[in-house]
């Protein structure tokens, strides 16, 4: 049950984390330029690479020798001791050498970007945004849901509440959104040892250090890929054209960005599902193979609903200046979609466990294929060059890992079906390319109706293969969410 709370708490920080986001867009478009808030967003960027260095793969370490040492209260604190202070070693040193090579790093990554203040603040936040990273790890591998969410709320609120005073009072542009987040993690980090400071000695173990070491190479590759994918469009937009188009493609981003949320809040409650029924002896593969069809439906929709409505957003709460950024939006939420189609496949690598450290090889081939295709793209495209180019190199990482999963568990999946329920709904979404005259609200209400079509036909195509009524396929989640549930009681008792 504790799983499940968990999961449950996790979503609703999820929400209420892009609730907020989304909320808060016409604040900073309003007082931000489209080149402000490109910088802002490039300088993020840059901030999350270089955090992906400054952690290095030290949270899946946590989560996997936690349980070690978990019994042994002096051999826990000595453990703690040892990752925390080690890793503020690192980071001091790992902080001065790029302030060291500085000429020679920065032109590279971020092109016509300031390093004093706006590089040196992303250094900042890679720096002190590590330890309560590794801090809320830490509550999530001991099950304090309750803990982790409060604290990420309270961080989300200092945050957003530093950044909105900078900007709407002293008036810092793109400096106050990347400062907020500086100040917020450096308060973060005084809170963090202020709560440790009881649980730890500060220590270096040589063994627990050469455990850490080797268990966080494949953590900090994979971070590595992901933040490929996910990132480094916005940098080589920032090279090829502009950091202004940077600011308008980062806007159809954070909106893009919701089918991510729903598919990795999904995913962390079908995960445990998954791994509950591949232990049963009478679970039945065709049962999880359907329920991650359906999944992958819900996705479909959700990007069908955002693309079709983005412009229509975008138009009524954002400045004139972004007007332009929802046309990555269809391109960038059919690609979350098959990046949620991707952890399915996943799934059957932890599963394995021995295959998980091939999947950095998969990751790294859709990187190098996104900036390939980003290359080629942008230049004929401009910002839908690289949001087609996500889109493909997702298409690439799912279909290869797939293929992957196969040589280890074959459960049936049916790629081409899979990739179906993603691509009907991805055409589907391409008529807001259609240029109408007609009066906005007239133009709504007809997107309403056609998304209603739209919602009738894959109902229809799709009825035989989930159920032949609404009602059906309803009793049929509710089973599935009962059969997680049971899973865990039984988990628990036993």
């Amino acid at each position: 049950m504790a799983v499940i709370k968990n999961s449950t708490m996790y979503f609703s920080v999820s929400i209420f984390q892009s609730v907020l986001s989304f909320c808060l867009l016409p604040v900073f478009t309003f007082y931000l330029g489209t080149t402000e808030f490109g910088l802002a967003s490039l300088i993020n960027s840059v901030a999350g690479l270089l955090g992906i260095f400054f952690i290095f793969g030290t949270q899946g370490v946590i989560s996997r020798l936690y349980f070690e040492y978990k019994n042994d209260e002096e051999k826990m604190k000595k453990f703690l001791g040892t990752i925390f202070l080690s890793k503020l070693l690192w980071n001091i040193f790992l902080a001065l050498l790029l302030i060291i090579a500085k000429n020679q790093l920065f032109p590279i990554i971020a092109k016509g970007v300031d390093f004093n203040p706006y590089l040196l603040i992303a250094i900042g936040i890679g720096f002190f945004n590590t330890l309560f990273v590794l801090y809320q790890t830490l509550q999530q591998t001991r099950q304090e849901g309750f803990k982790y969410s409060l604290l990420q709320i309270v961080y989300l609120i200092i945050n957003n509440g530093i950044t909105i005073l900078l900007i709407v009072v002293f008036d810092m542009k793109a400096e106050g959104i990347v400062l907020g987040t500086l100040i917020a993690d450096m308060l973060m980090t005084i809170f963090v040892f202020m709560r440790l400071r009881k649980e730890i000695i500060f220590t270096i173990e040589p063994s627990i250090l050469k455990d850490a070491f080797g268990f966080s190479w494949p953590f900090l590759l994979q971070s590595l890929f992901a933040w490929g994918l996910a990132s480094i469009n916005k940098l080589i937009l920032n090279g090829l054209i502009s950091v202004e188009i940077v600011g308008v493609y980062s806007i159809g981003f954070i909106i893009a960005g919701i089918v991510n949320m729903a598919s990795m809040a999904l995913n962390r409650s079908y995960t445990p599902w998954f791994f509950s029924q591949m232990k049963k002896e009478d679970s039945s593969p065709k049962e999880i193979v359907r329920f991650s069809e359906f999944i992958i439906l819900i996705y479909s929709i959700i990007a069908l609903g955002l693309s079709l409505f983005g412009k229509d957003v975008v138009s009524l709460l954002l400045n004139d200046a972004y007007g332009e950024a929802w046309v990555v939006i269809p391109f960038l939420s059919f690609a979350y979609v098959f990046n949620g189609l991707y952890s399915f496949f996943v799934n059957i690598f932890n599963y394995g466990r021995n295959s998980i450290k091939l999947l950095p090889l998969y990751s790294i081939s859709a990187v190098l294929i996104n900036v390939v295709l980003n290359y080629l793209l942008i230049p004929s495209l401009g910002m839908v060059g690289s949001a087609l180019a996500t889109l493909i190199s997702m298409l690439v990482l799912s279909f290869v890992t797939y293929l992957g999963s196969k040589r280890y568990i074959n459960l049936g999946y049916n790629y081409l079906r899979m990739s179906s329920l993603i691509v009907l709904p991805f055409l589907m979404s391409l008529i807001v390319f259609v240029e109408f005259e007609w009066n906005q609200w007239v133009t709504l209400i007809l997107k309403g109706i056609y998304a209603l079509v739209c919602l009738i036909t894959l109902y229809l195509i799709n009825r035989k293969r989930f159920g032949s009524s609404l009602e059906k396929q309803r009793n049929n989640f509710k089973k599935y969410l009962g059969s997680i549930k049971n899973s865990y009681k039984n988990n628990k008792s036993n």
